[in-house]
């Protein structure tokens, strides 16, 4: 049975010329997706609706998780959506047909998420779909950042999880969900969407800039992060896809002790 894979882009008003690009390279490299792909925003207005003209929501709540039911339900009634942020920027050709078939396998085998960032050899391959990886009961917090296809059921299954409106919240009740239903989540071992992030914490990586000239785009006019802060950000997100869950837990038990705040006992 053939499926078709809704686009969901989360993005806010702030952001809406880090999002300008995101479109122009979505339109370089996966035309298929920028024709259909919708913007789910905080507060719209005509600049972001150049970017994907009649495809922009507004959610003024600042509720992260409501403003994702508010793109789901403007979204056609797709069995699957991919769930994108403003700032994933394309970086080669996207095979549109290698999707759909993903997404038909996905459902022929009743998988309800796949993670599309490869992760450290750690998980037992899955026979059910090619080149995927099962996701533990007990494995990282941060697991379920996107990108990511979800079954939208799961997806809202998983946001009436959610016990606050923040995305680390969001992204919380993501982990609880694939605690409860691992059988049915899956990843990829390395990268199946070629994208890289261009923003931390509000700044440009120091690779941003050089990937929107080298595509022929206009370079935003944004702070860019120390290489420090890139080294360092770089490395933690490495190791702590190495640390075995007992010792990340036990970490976060003393951080709680001191009152460090957390999201995810994982």
């Amino acid at each position: 049975m053939k499926h078709d894979l809704a686009i969901l882009v989360l993005g806010c008003k702030k952001h809406k010329q880090i999002a300008q690009r995101m479109f122009a390279l979505l339109s370089m490299y996966w035309k298929e997706a920028y024709e259909s792909a919708l913007l789910c925003t905080d507060e719209a207005d005509p600049y972001l609706e150049n970017i994907a003209p009649g495809r922009v929501i507004a959610e003024p709540s600042g509720n992260y998780a409501e403003r994702i039911k508010k793109g789901l339900e403007a979204l056609p009634e797709d069995d699957y959506v991919l769930i994108l942020l403003d700032d994933y920027y394309l970086t080669e050709s996207i095979d549109h047909e290698a999707y759909m078939k993903l997404v038909d396998s996905l459902s022929e085998n009743k998988i309800s998420y796949c993670k599309l960032v490869g992760l450290p050899r750690c998980f037992k391959k899955d026979k059910r779909v090619r080149g995927t990886y099962r996701i533990k009961k007990s494995t990282h917090y941060g697991i379920s950042l996107q990108p990511s296809i979800w079954r939208t059921e799961s997806l809202l299954e998983a946001l009436s999880l959610c016990k606050g409106g923040n995305p680390w919240q969001v992204e919380a009740a993501f982990s609880s969900y694939q605690v409860l239903h691992h059988e049915s989540c899956i990843t990829f071992n390395k990268n199946y969407l070629h994208f890289k992030n261009g923003i931390l914490r509000g700044k440009l990586f120091p690779y941003t800039n050089k990937l929107l000239v080298k595509n022929g785009l206009e370079p935003l006019d944004l702070e860019r992060v120390s290489y420090p802060l890139y080294w360092w950000f770089s490395f933690k997100q490495h190791a702590a896809m190495h640390i075995p869950v007992f010792v990340r837990k036990a970490g976060k038990k003393i951080g709680s002790m001191l009152g460090k705040k957390y999201y995810s006992e994982n």
